[in-house]
């Protein structure tokens, strides 16, 4: 019997300013924000000379053609309920500019993604960037956040199957579901979480980028709970900033070829991610890697031994609630 092709999955969050919408911009933001559209544009042409299909999770508020209502005090959206428990004295939109910014929205950039063949798929990442943590963030915000984006999707003809936790953490599923979300990207357990201290976990998770240790492969779980369905992370393309720099660019490649030729045996997935700003430092290099990468999946995928499908492909549709 011929064994089952492997999987491979590619996901992007799209959020610009959103990804740190809750700290003042610092000039290395500002730089690598005024070079994002250049690295989509180029990402698309990837897609498009490879012939691949990715899921792209855009943050809802970029959708927004006109800069957010405010009160008279100046306070941005002053009918949605703010996010965070706990002593919280900022606002969570105290730096969205009055002015409709290109850091702050992207119809452009979304409508770049949707021009692109082949077609993409267009998921969520959320309406603003809200942390979804169920001890730390009021339920009334995460019910407004998820109506706001399914809103702006359904305005602009986007479906919303699949959602991308803001930050990776994963929260609030059952009410993802009842927004019309059936599959989401978990977080895949690594020996590094088991440490105590987050600063040892993150210098483990570093030095297993600096040894190319080979990535986990992954399985779709169904979870009878939710609803939903989970495509863990296999393998985060990070970007070149700061000791992140000290990694070998072509350790990223054979960590990546690892995984492809390991799937492609296994019958199983192998899920990369980034966003775009991972290529906002050394854009070339970087680029040359995923190439290299989406190049040798082409490769398997001509010989039979790997299907590269989107997020909204393991459910079998692209929009629950559409009816087709």
């Amino acid at each position: 019997m011929t064994a089952a092709p492997g999987r491979f999955t590619i996901s992007i969050d799209v959020e610009l300013a959103w990804g740190r919408c809750d700290h003042p911009q610092q000039p290395h933001d500002q730089v690598a924000l005024s070079r994002e559209r250049m690295i989509v544009a180029r990402l698309t042409q990837l897609m498009a000379t490879y012939r691949i299909r990715a899921t792209w999770a855009i943050v809802g508020h970029l959708l927004l053609p006109q800069p957010a209502t405010r009160r008279a005090d100046g306070l941005a959206h002053p009918d949605m309920e703010r996010p965070l428990l706990h002593h919280e004295s900022r606002d969570w939109f105290d730096h969205l500019p009055v002015d409709y910014h290109p850091f702050w929205y992207g119809r452009d950039l979304v409508a770049m993604i949707q021009q692109t063949v082949p077609e993409q798929e267009i998921g969520s990442h959320s309406f603003c960037h809200l942390p979804y943590h169920e001890q730390q963030t009021r339920t009334a915000a995460i019910d407004a956040d998820l109506a706001r984006m399914r809103y702006w999707h359904e305005q602009a003809g986007l479906p919303h199957v699949s959602f991308i936790f803001p930050r990776n953490v994963v929260g609030f599923r059952s009410r993802l579901y009842h927004a019309g979300v059936r599959v989401y990207r978990g977080h895949t357990k690594r020996w590094s979480d088991r440490l105590p201290w987050r600063p040892m976990r993150r210098l483990a998770h570093w030095l297993t980028f600096l040894v190319a240790w080979p990535p986990p492969l992954v399985d779709v779980c169904h979870e009878s709970d939710s609803g939903l369905m989970n495509v863990p992370d296999s393998l985060l393309l990070f970007s070149r900033q700061g000791i992140r720099r000290l990694v070998p660019s072509d350790n990223l490649w054979r960590m990546a070829r690892s995984g492809l030729d390991r799937a492609a045996r296994s019958g199983r997935i192998f899920h990369l991610w980034f966003h775009p700003s991972n290529f906002a430092v050394d854009s070339d290099r970087q680029l040359a890697v995923l190439e290299r990468i989406l190049r040798h999946a082409c490769a398997l995928r001509d010989e039979g031994r790997l299907d590269i499908v989107t997020m909204g492909d393991y459910c079998g549709t692209e929009d629950p609630l559409s009816g087709h």
